[in-house]
């Protein structure tokens, strides 16, 4: 089996108002075979702001892969990966919420986190409406907040934001929401990471129909099919900025 992984991003929009994207694609070789993380953030502030709250949360990140996981990859286990990715978003919450203060414009951003082994595991979690996609051969999978959650969408008050679901994004108050899960690949599975900004133009059906499993043989294909998917959200009219990640086990 063997893990292959892929990125497109679009910058479409000319004034980011509303959001900010950021993103990592990490790979690397380990005793046990290849690591795949990808990390996708979306912040809810003016442009430079926005700008310095999703990648400073992809940074972290990226520091994680590189230092702490060699650390730790002789005794991976669900809970410690959990644990340390929770004290990690928790220290970043905080510094978010100083730096807002102090810039006195909350710093709103949401994450998805997706770390998979070639061993066959894998690891997600998850902390506002960036969508979690698995694709199998024979169904696909979701998160059912995207159907039916669309505040990132229209709010422009952060004073709503506070009312409503500031917990279900980082920058907005001490406490927030997170949901974590580790599953086994037990079959050929594409998963991925996609900005909102794909929805609710482009279904999750035809995501997936882009990266079925079965259709997928090489990296070039799986880089091919990003592009066509984020040419598809432009056909459909999107004009804000794009970015998807996809993983490949096979």
């Amino acid at each position: 089996m063997a893990l292959l992984a892929s990125v497109k991003s679009s910058r479409n929009s000319i004034h980011h108002q509303v959001n900010q994207l950021s993103y990592c694609l990490k790979i690397a070789e380990a005793s046990t075979g290849r690591v795949v993380m990808a990390v996708m953030t979306e912040a809810l502030t003016e442009q430079q702001k926005g700008a310095i709250a999703s990648a400073f949360l992809v940074e972290q990140f990226n520091h994680w892969f590189e230092s702490c996981l060699p650390k730790i990859s002789h005794e991976l286990s669900s809970e410690l990966i959990q644990s340390q990715w929770q004290k990690l978003l928790r220290q970043a919450n905080q510094q978010l919420l100083l730096y807002g203060r102090s810039a006195r414009t909350p710093l709103a951003t949401t994450i998805s986190i997706l770390l998979v082994f070639e061993s066959r595991v894998a690891y997600q979690m998850h902390i506002g409406c960036s969508p979690v996609i698995k694709i199998t051969s024979d169904t696909y999978q979701a998160n059912a907040e995207v159907k039916n959650n669309d505040f990132l969408r229209k709010a422009t008050q952060f004073s709503d934001l506070r009312q409503t679901k500031g917990s279900a994004m980082l920058g907005i108050s001490n406490t927030f929401q997170a949901s974590y899960a580790s599953f086994c690949l037990d079959e050929p599975t594409s998963l991925m990471l996609v900005s909102k900004n794909f929805y609710p133009q482009v279904s999750n059906q035809e995501i997936a129909s882009f990266f079925h499993p079965k259709a997928i043989k090489s990296r070039g294909k799986i880089s091919k099919n990003l592009d066509h998917l984020v040419c598809l959200a432009q056909k459909y009219g999107v004009r804000s900025d794009l970015a998807a990640i996809a993983i490949l086990y096979q």
